[in-house]
């Protein structure tokens, strides 16, 4: 029989040089943070992930991804200006991000959604 862990107990363990330290980082059951000085990295399992601080990104733009599944349309980094007669969007799905697996189970939910529909309305 496994024992029984009360969360309320269980303590974050912390990490630093010593007491005048600036950096520091924490682990716990649901939650992990690295600070240094005033810079914060925080991600939970109940409030996502948190960045504070000056943010520097080394890859381009067109390889940084949203959800992953949306990446900035490669058109609007060329300056292609999106009007009325030609609207560019400014993401394009890219399912490159989640491999075939990604594809096959979003086809999947579609299909079920269109058989769903069907039936409905009386098609099927």
């Amino acid at each position: 029989m496994q024992p029984t862990v009360n969360l309320s107990e269980i303590r974050n363990k912390i990490w630093r040089m010593d007491n005048t330290a600036e950096a520091s980082m924490s682990v716990g059951y649901k939650e992990a943070w690295m600070q240094g000085g005033d810079n914060v990295i925080y991600t939970s399992a109940s409030t996502g992930n948190i960045i504070k601080g000056k943010t520097a990104f080394t890859s381009r733009p067109d390889q940084i991804r949203w959800g992953g599944l949306w990446k900035i349309n490669p058109l609007t980094l060329a300056t292609v200006p999106s009007t009325i007669m030609t609207p560019i969007p400014m993401f394009t799905l890219d399912l490159s991000a989640g491999g075939i697996g990604l594809g096959k189970n979003m086809a999947d939910t579609l299909k079920g959604i269109g058989m769903s529909v069907a039936r409905a309305i009386g098609g099927i």
